[in-house]
């Protein structure tokens, strides 16, 4: 289990710093369509980088994709909304890896 949150953890920093860009940093907190395209983007490769981790560990995937892409999403509509700060984002995002290293093992 902990070998999975450390390689969970890798990922999202992977996914939600370089993998991220400007763009769709930039774009995410908009109202308008393009800043909802860009937050399910991102969410979605957030779901993406843990599904291909777990699917390679031989673990259900489809449960792990929807659960990080969901959350991720939620997570980062209340951090661009300015409902907290990325201290909090960030330990949301790492307490929802750890739930899903527990239920994947």
């Amino acid at each position: 289990m902990v070998e999975l949150l450390l390689l969970l953890i890798a990922g999202h920093y992977l996914a939600d710093f370089p993998l991220q860009g400007e763009f769709i940093a930039k774009m995410k907190g908009r109202p308008e369509a393009m800043g909802w395209h860009c937050l399910t983007a991102h969410a979605m490769i957030q779901g993406l980088v843990v599904a291909v981790m777990v699917a390679a560990l031989g673990h259900a995937w489809v449960a792990a994709f929807l659960a990080v892409a969901v959350t991720h999403w939620l997570i980062d509509l209340g951090k661009v909304r300015g409902l907290y700060g990325i201290n909090a984002d960030q330990s949301l995002h790492i307490l929802v890896l750890l739930i899903v290293a527990v239920i994947a093992q």
